[in-house]
């Protein structure tokens, strides 16, 4: 058995590849994939983390067919393991021009009422500049669940009121309650030197 991976490893890892594109991403794509083959009880990621991890970079490496097969092993694994990988295939779906699919699988998503709050972050922006109305739907249930939750405070609360706040604001809406969050948080950002807008 191999030695366990860290978030810091995995991070290095990823960093390792931060000028390659296209086909040069296929390496990491792979090496990813086969850290979540042999997986290891003390990994910080679940196998279906690596996995989508695997299929997002054989999507960006220009295979398509990998990455689906890679992000539908992921989805089939249905252990959890933070943001829902059906996210990612959502997305090469959207990419690849199979929007009927794309639809069909965020509407299934959408009905199975996801347990992680970043998974409804993901999927908003995902939509932003897409179809606003489905984007809104998205972040509007993540606010629903994280305060159901107790994660109000989080950061990726913050992050659902700012994605929602920037489509409402290209809608024409009027502030709200939860746009105020968002501007409170995109000052706190330029004040830090970090702007999020």
């Amino acid at each position: 058995m191999r030695e366990p991976v860290t978030f810091s490893d995995v991070l290095d890892l990823e960093m390792s590849y931060d000028e390659a594109q296209g086909e040069q991403l296929l390496p990491l794509a792979r090496e990813l994939l086969a850290l979540a083959e042999d997986p290891h009880p003390a990994d910080d990621h679940a196998p279906s983390a690596l996995l989508a991890m695997a299929g997002q970079y054989f999507g960006d490496a220009g295979d398509a067919e990998t990455a689906e097969q890679v992000l539908r092993r992921a989805i089939d694994l249905d252990d959890r393991g933070g943001v829902d990988p059906r996210c990612f295939l959502i997305e090469l779906y959207l990419e690849t021009g199979r929007d009927e699919e794309a639809l069909a699988l965020d509407n299934e998503t959408r009905r199975s009422r996801p347990l992680h709050v970043v998974t409804y972050s993901v999927l908003g922006q995902l939509w932003s500049s897409r179809d606003p109305r489905r984007a809104l739907g998205w972040f509007n249930r993540g606010l629903d669940l994280a305060e159901r939750t107790g994660e109000d405070d989080s950061a990726t609360y913050s992050l659902l009121c700012v994605g929602r706040y920037h489509v409402r604001r290209g809608q024409g809406q009027d502030l709200d309650e939860y746009d105020e969050i968002a501007v409170d948080t995109l000052d706190s950002a330029w004040q830090d030197g970090t702007p999020e807008d």
